[in-house]
């Protein structure tokens, strides 16, 4: 997307989220703006995401309850069996692997279905790779793209 700044245009990056982040709603004007702008495809390994998400997200590896509660909202779309070995890899500490089968059986399967429908160009979706989970890699992919985007 772009805005007007001074006597130009710039760029403004915003994350492929769906209209409801949380209890907020996404207005509609930016919501179409934004699904049928350019889009940019951040790539990263799962063990690069797993460890993200672990900083991320590590208020649920102290609060099970929490954390059983989210994975309890799931049971339609993945049935108690696979729920039940979710839970038991948390219970067991089994952090890495337990975010990991979250995102490929969960998270990346239901991403890619809605983003290759809610958003248009995606398919032509300039990639940039994350290396690694370390601040550095997430500096030299901003400027990566800050360079395409120049271009």
């Amino acid at each position: 997307m772009w805005r007007f700044r001074g006597h130009g245009y710039e760029p403004v990056f915003v994350e492929g989220e769906s209209k409801k982040i949380g209890e907020l709603q996404v207005p509609d004007a930016l919501m179409a703006a934004m699904r049928a702008a350019p889009c940019v495809r951040l790539d990263a390994s799962v063990e690069t995401r797993v460890s993200l998400l672990l900083e991320e997200y590590d208020h649920f590896l102290s609060d099970r309850g929490a954390l059983d509660a989210q994975l309890d909202c799931l049971v339609a779309l993945h049935g108690r069996e696979r729920i039940a070995e979710w839970k038991a890899l948390a219970a067991g500490g089994a952090w890495r692997e337990f975010v990991s089968r979250l995102l490929l059986e969960h998270y990346d399967p239901a991403y890619k279905r809605s983003s290759h429908r809610n958003f248009t160009q995606l398919a032509e979706a300039r990639q940039v790779r994350i290396a690694s989970a370390a601040e550095t890699s997430f500096l030299q992919a901003s400027e990566t793209l800050l360079e395409a985007v120049a271009a």
